[in-house]
């Protein structure tokens, strides 16, 4: 069900008496014109006609994200495609995994697709068997017009058992990565799994913002785990692969929160401070040098207030300190890079951390 603006349109009045309906199926911002006649009353406006509809001015834009589970792991799959499947492979309105593999000039069988699929549930923990099973999965070929490969019968056996079809493409998906994904209708998108913060060392997760600045950022849009604790969004490992040029290429990285991240607020500590300043506007330098190496920045730590002399955890004011790890959980995770400190020692999920250094705060 969408909700739409429906505005009453008279040429002596103009728009009149706003109401708000559902409609199934419907464009996401419509209006209604009655061509020459006065407005009629709320209650008696779809006893009067005929109706012609014509598209609304207005700037809002629809964007639908999903959290899914599968195999009871979360996911955040996100509005940005990374490419289109053929008509054929439509999944009509619903979602399912997907994996994109190559063989690196392997026969296909069913002994070099589990083989595959082995490998990267070794490189990956956003990948699992959950994503071979009822799926569509996706064999790329770097050839150009690759003849189409004759399935054995051991392999077809095997889809058919897992439910799963066998899409096989050439170079219309040149540069797209290896790796789990999503199949919305015919769209890809990219598999984002979600982790509890269970140490509560985040102010906030963030995603690539769509706007297709890689220093632009929004916060993620999904809710609680279990109803407990914020979630983080990592992408597969397998999307990236480090080279000369990017050593950091893939590496999940979270920053302190007094380094400035474009679009996203910055709180260093504050309920004031991120009241009076909101969203920031800029990607600090530093970040910035991260982000060129191939980093992937995944969320904003937490901190003393303005990265000052807040013990934690009792002299901590505007946001409760993170959780060590250490020992029984209970000790207190020191200085005002604890949140940096907390998120390394607590999730290996996380490659490296981002603090600042002012009277030993990230050397304690």
């Amino acid at each position: 069900m969408l909700l739409l603006d429906l505005r009453i349109y008279t040429p002596q009045s103009g728009f009149q008496n706003n109401l708000i309906v559902c409609k199934r199926f419907a464009n996401a911002s419509q209006t209604l014109r009655i061509p020459s006649r006065e407005c009629f009353p709320l209650e008696s406006t779809y006893n009067h006609g005929p109706f012609q509809a014509f598209p609304s001015h207005s700037t809002n834009t629809l964007k639908a994200s999903s959290v899914v589970s599968l195999g009871g792991i979360s996911y955040f799959v996100g509005s940005n495609a990374e490419w289109s499947v053929p008509q054929e492979c439509d999944t009509a309105g619903t979602i399912l995994p997907a994996v994109v593999f190559g063989l690196k000039g392997q026969q296909i069988t069913k002994e070099a697709l589990l083989q595959r699929f082995g490998e990267f549930a070794h490189q990956d923990d956003v990948f699992h068997q959950g994503f071979t099973e009822g799926s569509v999965l996706i064999l790329r070929s770097d050839e150009q017009r690759a003849p189409i490969p004759t399935l054995p019968e051991a392999l077809t056996d095997h889809l058919s058992l897992t439910s799963s079809r066998l899409l096989f493409v050439s170079s219309s998906c040149e540069g797209l990565p290896e790796g789990p994904y999503f199949l919305c209708e015919r769209t890809l998108h990219r598999a984002w799994r979600l982790y509890p913060d269970t140490s509560s060392a985040f102010t906030l997760s963030v995603m690539p913002a769509d706007t297709g600045d890689k220093y632009e950022f929004e916060p993620l849009n999904a809710g609680a785990y279990s109803g407990l604790h914020r979630v983080v969004a990592v992408p597969s490992r397998l999307y990236f692969e480090p080279s000369q040029d990017k050593p950091l290429n893939g590496l999940r990285v979270t920053v302190k929160d007094n380094y400035k991240l474009s679009g996203v607020v910055q709180t260093m500590g504050s309920r004031s401070f991120t009241k009076i300043y909101g969203p920031q506007t800029e990607t600090a330098d530093a970040v910035r040098a991260l982000i060129d190496l191939g980093a992937v920045i995944v969320g904003k730590t937490k901190l003393g207030a303005y990265a000052g002399s807040e013990v934690p955890p009792e002299k901590c004011i505007d946001y409760f300190p993170p959780w060590n790890p250490r020992g029984d959980g209970y000790q207190g995770p020191s200085g005002s890079s604890s949140g940096a400190g907390s998120t390394v020692a607590s999730y290996n999920w996380v490659d490296i951390g981002i603090g600042t250094d002012s009277e030993f705060r990230t050397a304690r």
